[in-house]
């Protein structure tokens, strides 16, 4: 058996450079992975943040409208309820709403089903939303008042059970504007602001035999949700919709985080 002895005195090599190379490539590859986590939480808290604040509902009983005396007309004249309750729908995604909108003097006309889903912009703070009508919604009809037995029909939802309400040159998009929802007073910025240009959505309507642009902007306010819908020709009158520079206000039922 040999015994080797180290001479304390002996002066250590330095570490040559491939060795520096490999030490400094780990702590690259550390940092990056690090920074790709972080984002992709910061993300998926924007998503949470969006979608948990819109979900509720929202009731404008004798009409309002910004700019409008209260007691204008919403829908037809009719009150209006807008309901939004996430769902469970992992083959549409993790963030899903289910929307459900009725009119009425009792509430009892179904207006709009739609399931929305919510997805990040790569490189942008913007979150997409994608819309979709049911091609049967009989069945889904009051899933936002009764939640617990809706909660399987989604779950079984598939690709053949609905299509996209507009196409993808329509998608919406929400952002936070400056200010992020002011929290004092009457909450007067909003904390999301969805957006469609009538530049950029050009669609034909069967009804009207025509080519329609729309336009579309909701605002999203702790205790109440804004929302303007408009039509346009391709002179840039306008057909149909909210009237201009004006909004459906609807405010919270119940107030956000007491939900």
């Amino acid at each position: 058996m040999t015994i080797s002895f180290v001479n304390p005195d002996q002066k250590r090599s330095k570490p040559t450079r491939l060795a520096w190379v490999g030490v400094t490539s780990r702590a690259w590859i550390l940092l990056l992975a690090w920074l790709l986590c972080n984002g992709s939480m910061a993300a998926e808290s924007r998503l949470d943040q969006l979608v948990d604040l819109m979900v509720g509902e929202y009731r404008s009983v004798s009409g309002s409208v910004s700019g409008l005396a209260p007691g204008s007309a919403t829908m037809d004249g009719q009150p209006m309820q807008d309901r939004r309750l996430r769902v469970n729908a992992p083959q549409l995604g993790e963030h899903v709403i289910y929307l459900q909108v009725n009119t009425g003097p009792e509430l009892e006309k179904i207006y709009r089903q739609r399931i929305f889903v919510f997805r990040e912009v790569p490189g942008s703070a913007e979150i997409q939303q994608i819309s979709y009508s049911f091609k049967h919604p009989e069945p889904f009809a009051d899933a936002a008042g009764k939640p617990n037995h809706a909660a399987e029909q989604f779950l079984a939802l598939d690709e053949n059970d609905f299509e996209a309400t507009l196409p993808d040159h329509c998608v919406q998009t929400w952002h936070q504007p400056d200010g992020q929802g002011d929290k004092k007073g009457a909450h007067s910025s909003p904390a999301w602001v969805e957006l469609v240009s009538p530049d950029r959505c050009r669609i034909w309507s069967e009804r009207s035999q025509a080519w329609r642009r729309i336009g579309s902007e909701t605002r999203l306010f702790p205790d109440r949700i804004e929302v303007a819908e408009r039509g346009f020709d391709d002179a840039g009158e306008q057909v149909f919709g909210t009237p201009p520079g004006e909004f459906l206000v609807l405010p919270r039922v119940v107030p956000a985080g007491q939900r």
